[in-house]
């Protein structure tokens, strides 16, 4: 499962407050099931420090999915772009190394 995968990569950041690239390019719409996986990990996230979040969004209905995603993430600094580029520049102007 994706969520497994991604919280498994993640450990190794919880030492520090964190960001998250959520590239959503080549993302399409997923089951109703997904929501609630969806939910789990962004807790998951928040118990474990998640500071900033970019989402890369290049369609006006995935910018309104993610803004309602979102709400779940009060205390993330969270930042929606339509460009890979933008969300770069911008965690790199948070502070964080950036390839």
């Amino acid at each position: 499962m994706w969520a497994e995968n991604y919280m498994n990569v993640a450990k190794s950041l919880l030492n520090a407050p964190w960001a998250n690239l959520v590239d959503l390019t080549h993302w399409e719409l997923g089951v109703p099931e997904m929501r609630e996986v969806i939910d789990e990990t962004n807790a998951w996230c928040i118990q474990n420090h998640l500071a900033y979040e970019v989402v890369v969004c290049p369609l006006y209905t995935q910018i309104e999915l993610a803004k309602i995603s979102h709400k779940l993430l009060p205390n993330v600094n969270t930042q929606i772009v339509s460009t890979e580029q933008e969300a770069m520049l911008w965690l790199k102007e948070k502070g964080f190394n950036v390839a």
